[in-house]
């Protein structure tokens, strides 16, 4: 059996202690213990980050929290308008047959609906949209 800790990076606090068996054959316990030891956070305006460490004789798991940088929180907010821009365009695609001649759609609320998706862009956060009702 080795025995293991848990330990705060931040603050150098033994937060938990075990024995374990450490067997070779499964990985998957290892990482089940990394997901259990990450901190809550933003996804946002925060990043974690590994921090493993060597205490001792004891390799400990640990994680870090940080801000994300002005250029992360740029490119996530990229990110984001592209996620809905790709929505977007897919639900326009879906409603192309309604534009056509021989389509019994009402034309007048399709194109006022298909209208109101290319507008979504106007809107000012890519995490909170409102999309417009689909005609019946």
């Amino acid at each position: 059996m080795t025995k293991q800790v848990r330990i705060n990076t931040e603050t150098g606090e033994v937060t938990a202690k075990r024995e374990h068996p450490a067997p070779i054959h499964q990985p998957a316990v290892w990482y089940d213990e990394k997901r259990d030891a990450a901190p809550e956070f933003n996804p946002d305006t925060e990043v974690i980050e590994q921090d493993n460490k060597l205490v001792g004789d004891k390799y400990v798991y640990g994680f870090k929290k940080r801000n994300r940088t002005e250029q992360e929180l740029a490119d996530l907010l990229r990110t984001k308008w592209a996620e809905v821009r790709i929505k977007r365009d897919q639900l326009l695609k879906d409603s192309d047959f309604t534009q056509l001649d021989d389509s019994p759609a009402d034309k007048l609320a399709w194109k006022t609906y298909r209208q109101q998706l290319r507008d979504i862009t106007n809107q000012t956060d890519p995490g909170n949209i409102t999309w417009p009702v689909k005609p019946e």
